[in-house]
């Protein structure tokens, strides 16, 4: 079965700034109008079933741009009150996945943006260790007194075993998924 490819040529969405409502310009990421109209394709997956972006050298261009800036490419949770209810309705739904509790158990959130879905986890008391390649990792990470790496996080940072790995809203921005999925 070969890949099934959609091509879309419609604004490349470079997301909010980290802990604002404001969105990126193409000039404010210095790459003028490639980030606002850069046509793109997404494939269906045959292995996983889920869309994928195609990544040429432009777009990934235009994520690193993006990311160096602060962007969060998707809503950051924890922000406003709709992403309030959208963090609370994530961590209801890791609740009903651990058992035992989360005291003193290891959590490891990749794409950990602000840090406000990882500071709830940690007030449950679990140990936790965040992953976020944004500028905003280090703010955060000091805002809630949580340890959250600057990197692309990678099942080779992974020295011990974890309870938990969860990610919310960032699936589609590991480019590497068949390596990833095979090396977890």
């Amino acid at each position: 079965m070969n890949d099934l490819y959609f091509n879309i040529n419609l604004p490349f969405y470079t997301g909010i700034k980290a802990g604002t409502t404001a969105s990126f310009s193409g000039t404010e990421c210095n790459q003028g109008e490639d980030l606002i109209n850069l046509p793109f394709s997404l494939y269906l997956d045959k292995e996983y079933l889920i869309p994928r972006l195609y990544i040429t050298e432009k777009i990934q261009t235009a994520i690193d741009a993006s990311y160096e800036n602060g962007s969060m490419l998707s809503t950051p949770l924890g922000t406003s009150s709709l992403s309030n209810n959208r963090l609370n309705e994530f961590l209801n739904c890791l609740k009903t996945k651990v058992s035992g509790g989360f005291v003193n158990k290891k959590f490891i959130e990749i794409g950990s943006g602000t840090g406000h879905l990882l500071f709830e986890v940690k007030r449950l008391g679990a140990d936790v260790t965040g992953f976020e390649v944004g500028p905003q990792a280090q703010k955060y990470s000091k805002e809630f007194d949580i340890n959250v790496i600057n990197d692309y996080f990678r099942p080779s940072h992974l020295k011990q075993k974890v309870d938990c790995v969860f990610s919310s809203g960032c699936l589609e921005h590991i480019i590497e998924l068949n390596s990833f999925m095979k090396d977890s």
